[in-house]
């Protein structure tokens, strides 16, 4: 418990003072600093019951900590990531991860070697190799996130580290057997198979059952949340300990699924909640391991075995890293800079410049320190290569791509410029502050109030910005820069409308995943035209290989295929309307405004005429769907009402349960 309070407080402490202070040192680093810092404090300053409580911490079985601390860290990240850009990056991402790790862990191997560091055979070169090609981008994300990064460039830094970590874990256990075994061909291949494909499958197989799991509950908060933690923890362990597989691909694999099916397997009213809560247990968690690293490292590593030529051969093994990192990003910027979203040169320097180090290499450098059958020596040797070059990449590395973004990161500013200007931010800033003050100054609760000094500090600007304007008016294509970043603002504001339209009941879960995509695929697009996005949808023609099985399906899927693609269609144009509602309350530019409008029109007639179209052919049909519609949304505000009826106290738990159980029938009864 002490261990916790210390980690809990001293984490608090350190976060407030570097955001208020604004300190350009590393908010992992000094976790590790601290972490030693409370290792000094176990050893010469505790009550001897009270080192006792550190010192127990510092042998914690490495299995524990690996089974505590790796699963809910890979899971935030996974199931909060854009699907819709991985599967854009996916080659990128396996290149990096597959032969990328394996040449990282491999040439690694080969330079401790070439080098000769002390103590260092073939199997312990190679397994220092698979610890320190596990990246954590969490340090240069934070970074690149503050300075306005490309979003695309950001996923893609996460998920190369995702599956990098699942495949240096699958490396490092091969390696691990090698110790006291002699390493085949035939088991290489083997074990990897099944660490790999193996950790993947089970992470489909179980993302796939809870989330039928959670489908089946109603807004039941407790229940939703447990079942989150319970099905990341279950997946990891039915990995490790039943199948024998990789858990962190497994979760991986999980989260993925969860990503890609839009979290709509959970209750609208807590996806909010499920967010703040997993965010709160990976920092929680990420805090422990950089602190307990550093008592680990102050307490359990004897430093007469660390050498002053070791600092050398850290410095040596830092810059071999590096340029095997460069040549390997280098080698995807050549082969892959057209593929997907493809890859500029600057991003291809961030992201050789991304791969730090952190709780994984960490973890691993642990378990082999309490766990390998090697001599202490190498042990500690290990332990001091690993926590060297996680403090270095964390230091270095993060310091000179915030040099880098600094200087590439043009564009994005201009976006920024073009997003104020086209929607006039601080004039509506104004305007909402000149309605309050006339409203709170005829309120007999605020007439004392020094309204001279309020009109003052909130009067309207006439000084345009010239920034903006320099910006805008010195470059001849600013129009069509205009333009083209007025379809970007709406289409992002038709993502948040068709969410919307989800958490009040008027999508269904399937149908506002597919409207995403829709609109993510726009988004790809050079023009950012929306016009005929949903034509494919205003159909209900089927295509097949073979005429006859294609027949056969389309009979048979009929109904579902007009009920789906109507659904589609009507919400597509429900969010487009209610966007264009609320786009026309900000963009005070009328031309702008107007070619919205156009683009608009056109794909709400092509979704009009196709609803037409079904209603003449299938009145029934068409008929069935709205009466649903309309049900579903009846029964799920009256669920809501119920729920805040049983929040106020206004009714017994009994009677609430009692209705919410005759809702749900009904709800089953319309087939939803």
């Amino acid at each position: 418990m002490l261990f916790l309070i210390l980690t809990i407080l001293g984490s608090c402490f350190i976060k407030s003072v570097t955001k208020n202070k604004k300190i350009p040192i590393p908010f992992s680093f000094l976790l590790l600093i601290y972490g030693v810092l409370v290792g000094i404090l176990s050893k010469y300053v505790f009550f001897e019951e009270h080192s006792k409580i550190i010192e127990a911490w510092s042998f914690t079985d490495p299995h524990l900590m690996l089974a505590l601390f790796v699963p809910p860290l890979i899971y935030e990240s996974t199931f909060n990531i854009d699907y819709h850009i991985i599967k854009k990056y996916i080659w990128q991402i396996l290149f990096l991860t597959l032969p990328g790790v394996l040449f990282s862990t491999c040439l690694t191997g080969l330079t401790i070697k070439l080098f000769q560091f002390d103590g260092f055979n073939w199997t312990t070169s190679f397994l220092l190799g698979s610890i320190l090609s596990a990246t954590d981008p969490i340090a240069v994300v934070n970074i690149l996130k503050s300075m306005g990064v490309s979003h695309k460039l950001l996923v893609l830094i996460e998920g190369e580290s995702l599956l990098n970590d699942g495949t240096a874990y699958c490396l490092f256990v091969i390696i691990k057997h090698g110790i006291s075994h002699d390493i085949t061909a035939d088991l290489i291949i083997g074990e990897f198979s099944l660490l790999t494909f193996g950790g993947l499958g089970i992470g489909v197989l179980t993302g796939f059952c809870f989330n039928e799991i959670t489908k089946r509950i109603f807004n039941d908060e407790d229940i939703e949340l447990s079942i989150s933690i319970v099905s990341c923890y279950t997946t990891f362990y039915i990995s490790e300990n039943l199948i024998h597989s990789s858990g962190i691909l497994s979760i991986v694999a999980h989260g993925l699924y969860i990503s890609y099916t839009g979290r709509t397997g959970y209750s609208p009213n807590i996806k909010e909640t499920l967010e703040h809560l997993w965010s709160f247990i990976s920092s929680i968690i990420n805090n422990i391991i950089f602190v307990l690293a550093g008592v680990i490292i102050f307490l359990n590593v004897s430093y007469s075995n660390i050498l002053a030529i070791d600092f050398l051969y850290l410095v040596i093994l830092y810059i071999a890293i590096t340029i095997i990192r460069l040549m390997l990003v280098g080698s995807l910027y050549v082969f892959f800079k057209d593929v997907g979203y493809g890859l500029t040169k600057e991003d291809a320097i961030i992201l050789s410049l991304s791969g730090l180090r952190g709780e994984i290499t960490l973890l691993l450098s642990l378990i082999v320190k309490l766990e390998f059958e090697v001599d202490e020596v190498m042990k500690d040797k290990i332990c001091f290569y690993s926590a060297g070059i996680v403090i270095l990449t964390i230091l270095v590395n993060s310091t000179i791509v915030k040099y880098l973004v600094s200087r590439f990161n043009k564009n994005s500013d201009r976006e920024e410029l073009l997003d104020e200007e086209i929607l006039n931010v601080k004039s509506h800033l104004e305007e909402v502050s000149e309605k309050i003050i006339y409203k709170m100054m005829n309120n007999e609760f605020y007439l004392k109030a020094d309204w001279d000094k309020i009109n003052t500090d909130f009067e309207k600007s006439e000084q345009k910005n010239n920034d903006i304007e320099l910006n805008i008016l010195i470059d001849g294509n600013s129009n069509r820069e205009m333009i083209l970043e007025s379809r970007k603002i709406f289409l992002q504001c038709l993502k948040k409308q068709y969410w919307s339209l989800f958490d009040r009941h008027m999508l269904y879960k399937d149908v506002v995943v597919k409207l995403i995509d829709i609109v993510d695929d726009v988004l790809d697009t050079k023009e950012l035209d929306w016009s005929n996005s949903i034509k494919f949808y205003c159909s209900t023609k089927q295509d097949s290989w073979i005429p006859l099985i294609g027949k056969c399906y389309a009979k048979c899927t009929k109904v579902y295929t007009v009920k789906h693609n109507y659904n589609i269609v009507s919400g597509y144009i429900m969010g487009q309307r209610e966007s264009l509602t609320k786009l026309s309350e900000i963009i005070d530019n009328d031309e702008l405004f107007e070619k919205l409008e156009e683009i608009s029109h056109k794909s709400e007639e092509m979704g009009l005429k196709f609803m037409k179209h079904l209603e003449k052919t299938y009145p029934n049909l068409v008929s069935e769907i709205e009466t649903n519609q309309v049900s579903y949304v009846i029964l799920k505000k009256q669920e809501d009402y119920l729920k805040q009826l049983s929040n106020d106290g206004e009714i017994t738990e009994k009677l609430y349960e009692k209705f919410l159980e005759k809702i749900h029938r009904k709800e089953y009864e319309i087939h939803l």
